[in-house]
């Protein structure tokens, strides 16, 4: 957004330079960057040309045409709206150059945007899929604090959204007896180490016992870890469904009759 705004503010600056060119006013110059990039050297193409035309008093009415022109390209640049190119001459002048620069520049941007609406889309897609899925989701910075939490979170954990999202999640779920093991596995995930279907049994907000698949996974910008996912699976009702049937199968083992047919 900061970029954003530095974009409008020196294609203003463009803009004005423009205005005072189409009116006749070739000698005002703008300040630029001489190091900075293509609208800066914009900026200072327009100075140069400003100048050469106040030297030589080439204030005819095909300058201020092209000039206008360009103006009316950039009027659209400042509006986001890239599908307009400037015209070049058959001169090859420094307007030219202008023009050629500003065409550059609005392509340049355009594919910015595009990519960048195209992330957008992608996040808003990863987002939903997190909303809806039955897994625990939860986002770590890596101090540990939180800052997703899905609504299956909200349902395993019995903490709402708004009651997680900010709270260290050591301070937030870290019982008697898993704190320690809770730190271990987030420093495993901080070094970069993923670890897969971690068996934990805890409790929730309101006491009910639950044994939890838990999944965490480093998330890497450039060489860095700067974030940790944490995906939680309730496995409660099927781990209860494994011990009936063990204990059913324990139970039909130490019958006589069973025993007896063992023998």
């Amino acid at each position: 957004m900061k970029e954003t705004r530095s974009v409008e503010y020196r294609l203003d600056k463009v803009l004005g330079l423009l205005e005072r060119y189409r009116d006749g006013e070739f000698s005002y110059r703008e300040s630029f960057d001489p190091g900075g990039d293509e609208i800066d050297q914009i900026i200072r193409r327009l100075n140069d040309l400003g100048e050469r035309i106040q030297q030589s008093g080439q204030l005819i009415s095909d300058y201020e045409r092209r000039v206008t022109g360009i103006m009316n390209v950039l009027l659209r640049y400042t509006m986001f709206d890239f599908s307009d190119k400037a015209n070049l001459s058959e001169a090859g002048d420094e307007l030219d150059a202008i023009a050629l620069a500003l065409n550059t520049l609005g392509e340049e941007l355009r594919i910015r945007i595009e990519n960048e609406s195209r992330h957008t889309a992608r996040l808003e897609q990863v987002a939903v899929v997190m909303e809806t899925t039955a897994d625990g989701v939860i986002a770590l910075d890596t101090e540990g604090r939180i800052t997703q939490w899905n609504k299956s979170a909200e349902r395993i954990y019995g903490y709402t959204k708004n009651e997680a999202t900010g709270k260290n999640v050591f301070d937030l779920l870290g019982e008697d007896g898993n704190r320690e093991q809770m730190i271990a596995l987030f420093d495993r995930a901080r070094s970069g180490e993923q670890v897969l279907n971690h068996e934990e049994t805890r409790r929730n907000r309101s006491g009910e016992a639950m044994i939890l698949l838990l999944t965490i996974t480093p998330i890497w910008t450039g060489p860095l870890v700067t974030s940790i996912s944490v995906v939680a699976r309730d496995v409660t009702p099927q781990k209860r469904t494994e011990n009936e049937l063990r204990r059913s199968e324990q139970r039909f083992r130490s019958l006589p009759c069973v025993q007896c047919a063992m023998q």
